[in-house]
């Protein structure tokens, strides 16, 4: 949402008269049904790896999701000959005593 003032409104907020903003509105609510589409599978790449054992690293991911949104199978490329597992939708699972954090959009 945007608003816009009036010119003299935007001089006073320049020269620091007015140094807060505050708006008022209606809301009115109402029932509404809506259709959402829910991606099937989801790729992106990993936050690279923030631990000493190996070089610093990423992978590359590929998730399966259900109908519901929930991860039901993902799993990492190998990289510095290990992959992960992913189960949850934040973080891999561990992998030669570390994991990576999974973002995504």
């Amino acid at each position: 949402m945007a608003t816009k003032c009036t010119d003299e409104v935007w001089a006073g907020v320049k020269s620091g008269e007015f140094n807060g903003y505050s708006f008022y509105g209606d809301v009115h609510k109402y029932p509404a049904t809506v259709l959402v589409e829910v991606a099937k599978q989801i790729t992106g790449i990993t936050e690279k790896s923030t631990v000493d054992v190996l070089p610093f690293h990423e992978h590359t991911f590929i998730v399966n999701l259900n109908n519901k949104a929930q991860i039901v199978s993902g799993k990492t490329d190998a990289v510095l000959a290990h992959s992960h597992i992913i189960k949850k939708g934040t973080a891999t699972e561990m992998a030669i005593d570390h994991s990576h954090r999974v973002f995504m959009e």
